[in-house]
């Protein structure tokens, strides 16, 4: 009871820092870009955030109940690489698929044709691929039960976000779009960066990933699919 009490708070403190940061963020942004830039970066974010779970095949759930079920460490270190080289191969042909069809997103999404728009659309395919890795690390992270890393990881991105929100907008208000692709790509990265630390550090990621890592384990690939 004491644990998931434990947990419960470090969840929740978690979640209120993260939000806290997104509300500054959102309001700084608000007041240098009104209306429409806000409206603008939430429909990047809206598109980043479906082709990730595209990208993940919507496979956090998977990875956590696959983590807890195997009998034994090697088959731990066997899901975990199988469903990486899954992710990341499915990772980069989301990426792609957000590069080849930017134009017929920015028409049926942001309704325009404007060139700007369509390369906006397509630079997003960079933190469309790097959130489907993090989203891989916060899966590990939520699957060995480490819930307080998995928290500070959270607000890590939230206040990068904060903190590269002013210069964003400044950027964006004299036209430079692209400044909200790469203020998305500085929250990932720093989140991302920061759970790769963690993951190395108490289970050494690398080697688990670099064993083998030619091969996919059949079993491991219909357990993810199954519940992905």
């Amino acid at each position: 009871m004491k644990r998931l009490i434990k947990a419960a708070a470090k969840t929740g403190s978690g979640t209120i820092l993260s939000l806290s940061c997104g509300i500054i963020a959102t309001k700084i942004m608000a007041v240098i870009l009104g209306p429409q830039g806000i409206g603008l970066l939430s429909i990047l974010k809206q598109i980043r955030q479906t082709a990730s779970d595209l990208g993940t095949i919507n496979g956090q759930t998977a990875m956590v109940q696959g983590i807890a079920s195997q009998e034994n460490e090697e088959k731990t270190r066997d899901y975990i690489r199988s469903v990486f080289w899954i992710i990341l191969v499915s990772g980069v042909v989301v990426s792609g698929l957000v590069v080849l069809y930017a134009a017929q997103v920015a028409r049926m999404v942001l309704n325009s044709r404007d060139p700007k728009i369509i390369s906006l659309i397509r630079w997003l395919a960079v933190p469309v691929f790097l959130n489907i890795e993090l989203l891989f690390m916060n899966g590990l992270l939520n699957g060995y039960r480490w819930i307080g890393k998995l928290a500070s990881v959270g607000v890590l991105g939230a206040l990068v976000t904060t903190l590269l929100s002013f210069p964003t907008a400044c950027l964006v208000r004299r036209g430079h779009l692209t400044a909200f692709v790469w203020m998305m790509m500085g929250s990932i990265l720093a989140a991302l960066s920061l759970s790769i630390y963690y993951l190395e550090k108490e289970v050494c990621l690398s080697s688990i990933l670099l064993k083998e890592f030619w091969r996919v384990k059949a079993w491991a690939a219909r357990h993810f699919f199954s519940f992905s």
